[in-house]
């Protein structure tokens, strides 16, 4: 595992993203603590997806996953079957969630008498739910929570 983790945190490096040595010590016992939480006593490749996380600024996010995911990616099927579920960097919406949030909107939009600092924060929620439906993995699933988006753009007033 450790050659692995030092030649990820090479490649890291080379992409631009400053990992100290003293950075990638402290890593090591976050990579540890994920594969304790996954009942292993000993890290494998699969939990390197923390590293995911350790961007500095927004443009280094998606460089990160990639490189990560890649490590992440390169390990034996017998280990990701043991490997923490953070790891198969699958961090799209839940429909099923989104749903719900929607219901919830929708049920205050239909309170009488909501203040217009409520709406707005209403329309902000919306605003950002909106763009998480976009990336919902069933096209029907999708396509109907889009449609109770725009519904709600309406009841709001805003012509989409």
């Amino acid at each position: 595992m450790r050659p692995t983790y030092v030649e990820l945190v090479h490649r890291l490096r080379h992409a631009g993203i400053g990992v100290s040595d003293r950075r990638a010590v402290k890593l090591q016992r976050l990579i540890a603590a994920s594969a304790i939480l996954s009942g292993r006593l000993q890290a494998n490749p699969t939990d390197l997806w923390i590293l995911r996380y350790i961007w500095d600024t927004e443009e280094q996010q998606e460089v990160l996953t990639e490189i990560v995911q890649d490590f992440v990616e390169k390990s034996a099927e017998d280990i990701k079957s043991s490997a923490h579920p953070r790891s198969r960097g699958d961090d799209r919406p839940d429909p099923e969630k989104l749903a719900r949030d929607l219901a919830r909107i929708g049920a205050r939009l239909a309170e009488s008498g909501l203040p217009d600092t409520e709406r707005s924060y209403l329309r902000d929620q919306l605003g950002l739910l909106s763009g998480r439906c976009q990336w919902v993995r069933e096209q029907q699933q999708q396509q109907h929570l889009e449609k109770q988006v725009d519904d709600l753009w309406k009841q709001l007033g805003v012509n989409r």
